[in-house]
């Protein structure tokens, strides 16, 4: 390879790395930001209340109906909590058609609607207008929350679009939609999927400091003084839980620098200048960003000279998955095994030095996504006084954070790395007392916790 063909390439390697003291600085502006949130300013972060104020410690019991969301479909479930951390549940998984997610929020409620009355109908659960079966929703998009079970959709994400539904009351909807077909439930909470996973991690273990999800998007949730959050509209005490809504920060700022791979797709994505942090972590965005940078490169005749696939030359065509095998490939023949199985290139075709660059791309972009969730989480670790920005603790003993999402539980290499940022700006004897406990599905049981803790709030 000619020296001005690698340092093209080396100057590309150095566009996704960040150093420690720039994720210092970033992390500076993020706990700003967590700051700004609380007092209202529009300016922070979100800071949604979650009007949730105890972590569950295990012994709750009781049934509950439960909606939560994927990225491609919607799951039905009856929860039974069973005390002593235990729990069973049945569950139905819906699919979502692409076109409900772009069309009015109307068919898409029905469509809600239709289902959750099929899967009561079929698990012979009952309900009346006077004795309505307990329901909980766990949301993935943001809320305006008022109270545990109202609360009206601020926002969509995560590939969601619908031309309306902002400002409309989710679970209101619902329950008339349900009440109208003869089915009778009484929405009793709605959370988005950390607070979930916050609590879910709660009832298995019953401590938990921080829930965040790394997975399709990337967000948070996070234990504060009620006291704090000026947006409550009336003064509590004690502790609430707090969606960050973390995936927005960046967003009309010029914190986190930026690629012209971040740009295409930012440019390109269903709101663009929106989710800026998100779009560089999630799992989502990450094999766009690697597409992005490989088809630049063939079109620069510097890889596979100069051809292409069908796979490549498709939008959102390069799963994440397969940036994670490559980026995690034990050798340059495995490489080019998973570039032939999944990109549709001939063998012939693909040279050791384009399985090395596309390695060295993968474990680019994949570095940094890691560097940039750590941020999030150290400043959640600041801000609930666990460490201190450059080291030192503020408390002693274990600190478990509740985490969900493909990164975490699919890409071999992301926690490790995310140790890596955590050891960089909160010092090495904070990290090593972080203890990370992943579950793989939160959601439905966050949901049912949720309920449980609405209906038997003093």
């Amino acid at each position: 390879m000619s020296t001005e063909r690698q340092t093209a390439l080396d100057a590309i390697y150095k566009s996704f790395q960040l150093s420690d003291s720039k994720l210092q600085e970033i992390t500076q502006h993020f706990l700003d930001d967590f700051s700004k949130g609380l007092r209202g300013d529009p300016n922070g972060l979100a800071m949604i209340p979650a009007y949730v104020t105890r972590i569950p410690d295990g012994s709750e019991r009781g049934s509950f109906l439960v909606l939560d969301f994927e990225w491609t479909a919607f799951r039905v479930s009856q929860i039974q909590l069973q005390g002593k951390q235990k729990f069973a549940s049945v569950d139905k998984v819906f699919e979502i058609a692409p076109q409900l997610k772009s069309g009015e929020l109307s068919t898409f409620v029905d469509y809600l609607v239709t289902s959750i009355k099929s899967f009561v109908e079929e698990n012979r659960l009952n309900g009346t207008a006077s004795n309505p079966i307990p329901f909980g929703v766990t949301f993935p998009f943001q809320l305006k929350k008022t109270s545990p079970s109202r609360s009206v959709i601020a926002g969509w994400s995560k590939g969601f679009a619908l031309r309306s539904g902002v400002g409309e009351d989710i679970l209101k909807l619902l329950e008339q939609g349900l009440a109208r077909k003869g089915v009778y439930i009484r929405g009793a909470a709605i959370i988005n999927d950390t607070v979930a996973t916050t609590l879910a991690q709660g009832y298995l273990s019953n401590k938990c400091a921080l829930g965040a999800i790394f997975g399709i998007g990337t967000n948070a949730a996070i234990v504060e003084n009620a006291s704090n959050i000026k947006s409550l509209q009336k003064s509590l005490g004690g502790q609430m839980f707090v969606n960050t809504e973390w995936g927005a920060f960046g967003s009309g700022k010029k914190i986190i620098p930026t690629t012209p791979y971040d740009r295409k797709l930012q440019r390109e994505s269903v709101r663009p200048g929106f989710h800026v942090y998100e779009k560089l972590i999630g799992w989502m965005y990450l094999g766009e960003i690697v597409r992005n940078v490989v088809t630049s490169l063939i079109d620069q005749d510097i890889l596979f000279n100069g051809t292409s696939t069908p796979v490549l030359n498709t939008s959102f065509g390069l799963d994440t998955y397969v940036v994670a095998q490559i980026d995690g490939a034990a050798s340059i023949q495995d490489v080019k095994a998973l570039l032939v199985e999944h990109l549709q290139f001939q063998p012939d075709t693909i040279s050791d030095a384009d399985a090395k660059i596309i390695r060295t791309i993968a474990e680019q972009v994949g570095t940094r996504a890691a560097r940039l969730s750590s941020v999030g989480i150290a400043a959640a670790l600041i801000h609930g006084g666990y460490a201190k920005l450059g080291g030192g603790r503020s408390t002693s003993g274990k600190i478990t954070l509740a985490i969900s999402g493909e990164l975490i539980l699919l890409y071999p290499k992301f926690e490790s790395r995310v140790r890596q940022g955590l050891d960089a700006l909160v010092g090495a004897e904070v990290e090593k007392d972080v203890e990370f406990k992943v579950i793989a599905d939160p959601s439905a049981l966050g949901a049912a916790l949720a309920v449980y803790e609405t209906q038997n709030r003093a």
